[in-house]
């Protein structure tokens, strides 16, 4: 398997296509959907992070579409006044950090 390695530079442009993203609920996703990384024995299986929702560990890898509709569901009350769209984009851009 090929690895597809980007430059610092390039990981920001992807970024910053996530420009609805709010700032309070960055922060609020930071404390709230910690993040784990995996052991390397496990790296090859499962990835190098998991994110934890409803208090489990969900895999990075290849779950990018689940834990965004995961967590936007539950957060959907909690942050009723900002835009579906810019909830959604706030926690694509928080997952993202952590895609292999």
């Amino acid at each position: 398997m090929k690895r597809l390695i980007i430059t610092e530079d390039q990981k920001k442009d992807i970024l910053s296509k996530y420009t609805e993203s709010n700032d309070k609920l960055l922060i609020y996703l930071r404390r709230n959907y910690p993040v784990i990384e995996v052991p390397e024995d496990f790296r090859d299986l499962i990835g190098t992070y998991k994110i934890l929702v409803d208090d489990k560990g969900i895999p990075v890898k290849n779950n990018f579409g689940r834990i965004v509709d995961k967590i936007d569901w539950e957060i959907k009350d909690l942050f009723s006044d900002i835009s579906d769209k810019a909830r959604r984009q706030t926690i694509k851009k928080y997952v993202k950090n952590f895609e292999d």
